[in-house]
C-alpha cells in the first residue's frame, strides 16, 4: 500500500474599500496562516519486545491450496484456531507455552471425492517448551503425546526459544519508505526454514521486502520469496507474495496475507507437470 497525502489550499478573501462617506467599519483581523500539513514519515525502525509471562496470543489461519498434477486436480483447505499462553520467557524469546487448539482441520477434494479430517491436535491442549536445542511437548498434566501430534507441534513451534525470523529481519535495519530491500542469503535461509516448517528439501532462491506505508498504528510491508523443493519424487518452484501488518513499537505481527504460485514436475519414467496456487491469511490477536 502506498501512502497518499491530500493537502488543502486555503482561499483568503480580501474586503473591498468603502467610500469615505460610508461609516467606518472595524478592520477584520488578518487571516491565520494555514497549519502546515503533517509530514509523512519516510523512515521506520521496528523495536521488537519479548512477550511477558501470562500474555495470550490467538492465531487464526485459513489457507487454500490447489494442485494440478498431470490430469488430476486436487484442492486442500485448512483451518486453524490456536490460543497460546506464554508460560516461560528467556529474553528476548519465549521459551515455553501452553497452547489450546480450538480448531485444526483439513479438507481435501479430488474430482467428486471430498474428505474432511481433523488433525490429531484439534480440541487438545499442550505444553510446549525448549530444552537445550530440543522441542519438548506434553499434555497439560505431563502426558506423553503421540508421534503424529509431536510432528505437527514441531512444525507449528519451530521458532520457540528464538526471536522469530521475520522479526529479526524487520528490526535489523532502518526502513525507507517504498525502498525495496533484497534479502541476504542468511536471511533467506532462515526465513525459508521458518516458513517451510523445517523441511530441509525446501531451499530459498530469492526474496525482497519493502515498507510501503502505515495503517493507523501498524506498519505495512510487502514482500516476495521464491523457493524450490526437490526430493526423489518431485521438483517444484514456488513464489509467494506477502502483505505483512505489524506494530513497529513491539514488533508484533497482526496479519499476514500470502498468495503464491507453484510449478514443477513429478519425477519418473514419464514425468508429469505440476501447477498450483496458494492463498493464506493469518491473523494474530494479543491480550494479557
Amino acid at each position: 500500500m502506498k501512502l497518499t497525502v491530500a493537502i488543502a489550499a486555503a482561499l483568503v478573501l480580501a474586503g473591498a474599500c468603502k467610500n469615505k462617506e460610508e461609516p467606518k467599519q472595524e478592520t477584520p483581523p488578518p487571516a491565520a496562516k494555514d497549519a502546515a500539513a503533517a509530514p509523512v514519515a519516510t523512515e521506520l525502525a521496528v523495536t521488537p519486545t519479548a512477550p511477558a509471562i501470562g500474555d495470550t496470543i490467538t492465531r487464526t489461519e485459513d489457507s487454500r491450496t490447489t494442485m494440478k498434477i498431470g490430469g488430476a486436480e486436487i484442492e486442500e483447505t485448512e483451518k486453524l484456531i490456536a490460543h497460546t499462553k506464554v508460560v516461560a520467557v528467556v529474553p528476548p524469546a519465549v521459551a515455553k507455552v501452553e497452547v489450546r487448539y480450538e480448531t485444526h482441520d483439513v479438507t481435501r477434494r479430488s474430482g467428486s471425492q471430498q474428505e474432511t479430517a481433523p488433525s490429531p491436535l484439534a480440541g487438545k491442549t499442550y505444553l510446549v517448551g525448549v530444552e537445550g536445542d530440543k522441542l519438548v511437548a506434553t499434555g497439560p498434566g505431563g502426558e506423553k503425546v503421540g508421534d503424529s501430534e509431536r510432528e505437527l507441534l514441531e512444525q507449528h513451534h519451530l521458532e520457540l526459544g528464538k526471536v522469530p525470523e521475520i522479526e529479526q529481519v524487520v528490526r535489523s535495519r532502518r526502513w525507507k519508505l517504498n525502498q525495496r530491500v533484497d534479502l541476504g542469503s542468511e536471511e533467506l535461509l532462515s526465513l525459508g526454514k521458518a516458513r517451510s516448517g523445517g523441511d530441509d528439501t525446501i531451499q530459498p532462491k530469492s526474496g525482497w521486502l519493502t515498507w510501503t506505508g502505515t495503517d493507523g498504528d501498524l506498519a505495512i510491508f510487502e514482500g516476495e520469496m521464491t523457493v524450490t523443493k526437490e526430493d526423489d519424487r518431485a521438483r517444484v518452484e514456488s513464489t509467494l507474495t506477502t502483505t505483512l501488518r505489524l506494530d513497529p513499537k513491539n514488533g508484533r505481527i497482526h496479519e499476514m496475507l500470502g498468495r503464491g504460485t507453484m510449478k514443477g514436475e513429478v519425477k519418473g519414467a514419464e514425468p508429469s507437470p505440476i501447477e498450483g496456487s496458494l492463498d493464506v491469511r493469518t491473523q494474530y490477536t494479543y491480550a494479557r
